[in-house]
């Protein structure tokens, strides 16, 4: 299973310096605080970047993602989100119960409910800025409303032509 460890404001910063070299060295990493082995990580994982003895250097994914529009960024998240079975189990407990805390939801997933509350929230805090950024979800109040929702929500109120 994948859970984010970083944010997708993170995700869009350590692709972006890539823009204007194809290959960073690890000390370049390293040496900065912010970047850190739970962000290459996770940057790995999901075939953005590939690592050799020397550094860095993005994947065709990984090129893509920093190369196109921002609504083919989304659609990248997207795929990726769903090609996790633990992100679409969420997502479908979201979907099916639009009215219940998506924090609490997510604490009864298998693989998060022995964590502690504190990792539970920074676990969750990443994957909500993922599926928000993807479109896959909307966020209202302590709520994730799934697309699919917001989807039937509009089309219904579209036919009462008010």
């Amino acid at each position: 299973y994948f859970f984010p460890e970083i944010s997708m404001y993170k995700v869009i910063e350590i692709i972006e310096e890539f823009s204007s070299n194809p290959f960073i060295k690890k000390s370049y990493f390293i040496n900065k605080a912010k970047r850190n082995e739970k962000a290459l990580l996770d940057l790995r994982t999901i075939n953005f970047i590939n690592h050799g003895k020397e550094g860095y250097f993005l994947t065709d994914l990984g090129k893509e993602f920093l190369e196109t529009s921002p609504n083919k960024r989304r659609e990248i998240i997207e795929k990726i989100c769903y090609s996790w079975a633990n992100i679409r189990d969420f997502l479908e407990l979201i979907k099916i119960n639009p009215n219940q805390n998506a924090f609490h939801i997510f604490g009864e997933l298998e693989q998060v409910m022995n964590w502690s509350y504190s990792t539970r929230e920074i676990f969750f805090r990443k994957l909500r800025s993922w599926l928000i950024y993807s479109g896959l979800v909307i966020k209202s109040r302590k709520r994730l409303l799934h697309r699919d929702n917001v989807q039937t929500l509009i089309t219904f109120i579209k036919k009462l032509k008010i």
